[in-house]
């Protein structure tokens, strides 16, 4: 990986928070403010985009609400589509209340429902279950509901480098071992704030020494304001260019990638199983290490 001159312009930071670093066994200990830089890439986007056919003005596709017309026949099925002006469904569509008689005109918008599945082997949405009584649990094995548990709801602010004994964690990783890793998103990490640079290049010099990367639990939290299950393993790579220069880097890897023996081009002595560690910071989550 070769530096190339830094175009602040199209440098982002997408993350600022806390790097707090505490491996005894390396002797690494400390807590940095950071903030992590979108690493670029060399590629670029395809020059392609879509267009009006006749006026060549440029086009941006939406979802959109569409209103249809139909027929039934007498076994129920539907035919004869056709679409219906939003103007006119406007115009035309009326309610009537039951009870009070009173009509009112009638809109439509996209919303999420919480419906039961009859068959889990051929989900069938059936009975529809108010937002109010819908919660959060943790799966059992048999796929039932077990205790009240929670998902991802707040973004990682706080990277936490640290071993975990009851789990058999150490908190870092030999450098050979982070390719093996499915990395989904690159970051640098720079000081941020009061924080001094030349302790963070210390840091990187140290966990170069010591051969290691750091691991830890990351999360963005929400996505589209809604909570999430995904999480990552967080990489804290040291890299040392060929010109000498420092960078740390933050990955966020879904996982350590498993090769099945299947996938081999010759045989070989089967590896020992990868070890899927649970971090003691948040329960029913497991970090690859």
């Amino acid at each position: 990986m070769d530096a190339t001159p830094d175009d602040t312009k199209k440098l982002h930071t997408a993350w600022t928070g806390v790097l707090a670093v505490n491996l005894p066994d390396l002797g690494i200990q400390g807590e940095y403010t950071v903030k992590g830089v979108k690493v670029p890439t060399d590629h670029t986007e395809l020059p392609i985009d879509t267009f009006d056919v006749k006026t060549k003005q440029k086009v941006v596709s939406k979802e959109k609400i569409v209103f249809y017309g139909y027929t039934e026949g007498p076994d129920g099925k539907r035919s004869e589509y056709q679409e219906i002006p939003y103007e006119q469904f406007k115009s035309h569509a009326r309610y009537r209340d039951p009870v009070t008689g009173k009509e009112m005109l009638i809109s439509a918008r996209n919303e999420n429902r919480y419906f039961h599945i009859d068959d889990r082997s051929n989900p069938i949405w059936t009975e529809e279950v108010p937002a109010s009584e819908v919660g959060w649990f943790w799966v059992n094995p048999d796929g039932t509901a077990g205790e009240p548990g929670e998902p991802f709801t707040e973004r990682t602010k706080r990277l936490e480098v640290i071993p975990d004994e009851e789990a058999g964690s150490k908190g870092w990783i030999p450098l050979d071992r982070v390719p093996q890793y499915c990395v989904e998103h690159y970051y640098a990490l720079q000081a941020y704030d009061k924080e001094r640079p030349s302790r963070l290049n210390e840091l990187a010099r140290k966990l170069l020494a010591a051969n290691a990367a750091g691991v830890a639990f990351y999360t963005h939290g929400k996505t589209f304001g809604r909570p999430t299950k995904k999480y990552y393993t967080a990489i804290i790579w040291p890299y040392e260019g060929p010109d000498g220069r420092l960078w740390l880097h933050f990955y966020q890897a879904s996982g350590r990638l498993i090769p099945q023996g299947s996938m081999a081009l010759a045989e070989k002595d089967p590896e020992a199983p990868v070890q899927v560690v649970p971090t003691g910071r948040r329960p029913k989550v497991r970090l690859s290490v």
